[in-house]
């Protein structure tokens, strides 16, 4: 019943987290269109086994290395070159008009190139460090001291069926209503979805390389 509780409490709040619109999210929902629902399944596959390598690192003691100002930076600057490479794609495919809803007119992205999608997406996003070097860890340090080593596996399992569930469904629902959606309109979702990574790159950059956009006042 104890280890049921922490896998709840690791859903829920992990739930919470998955429903935050983010690059990955826009991801999903680009490729929601093209490929189908089982984008979001393949995409949190590898943003799964991104969250497996950082939180064997965090439970042999890299949490605090991970925190680092500098490597938060470097993590950013990172980040935020990979997200605008990602929107330049989406914003020059849709421009190209070459978005078509019919799927033997347009290349999907592979399982595997989605599964690398969804782990790159992850591992260079500087919130995504920052969560479990802070709040992730002092949830799973709580849940040990009451339950032992195993609350690591059982957090985890129930954090990572949010994302499954919250993905899945999502991308589902564009699959379904993808039939209803015209060329043009497909084309403003993903105009949209390229502007949101655009600015949230944009934001890891300014903030890695300490760029200041106003003049302070004299």
């Amino acid at each position: 019943m104890k280890f049921f509780k922490i896998a709840i409490v690791s859903f829920l709040v992990g739930l919470s987290g998955a429903v935050m619109p983010g690059p990955l999210f826009a991801i999903a929902i680009q490729q929601a269109l093209i490929v189908g629902w089982t984008a979001g399944f393949w995409l949190i596959n590898g943003h799964a086994i991104g969250e497996i390598i950082l939180l064997f690192l965090i439970r042999y003691g890299a949490g605090n290395f991970l925190t680092r100002p500098v490597i938060s930076k470097i993590i950013g600057i990172v980040g935020g070159v990979v997200l605008l490479y990602f929107a330049y794609n989406m914003i020059y495919t849709a421009i190209n008009g070459s978005f078509a809803l019919n799927m033997t007119k347009q290349d999907p992205l592979s399982i595997w190139k989605l599964m690398l999608a969804g782990f790159v997406i992850s591992v260079t996003n500087p919130t995504w460090y920052i969560w479990w070097g802070t709040a992730g860890i002092g949830l799973i340090t709580t849940q040990i001291d009451k339950s032992g080593d195993k609350a690591w596996t059982v957090f985890f399992i129930g954090h990572i069926l949010a994302d499954y569930a919250w993905y899945i469904l999502v991308t589902t629902i564009l699959s379904v209503s993808r039939m209803f959606i015209t060329s043009e309109i497909h084309k403003f979702i993903i105009l949209i979805c390229a502007g949101s990574i655009t600015v949230i790159g944009m934001i890891f950059l300014v903030k890695s390389l300490n760029i200041k956009l106003l003049k302070e006042n004299s």
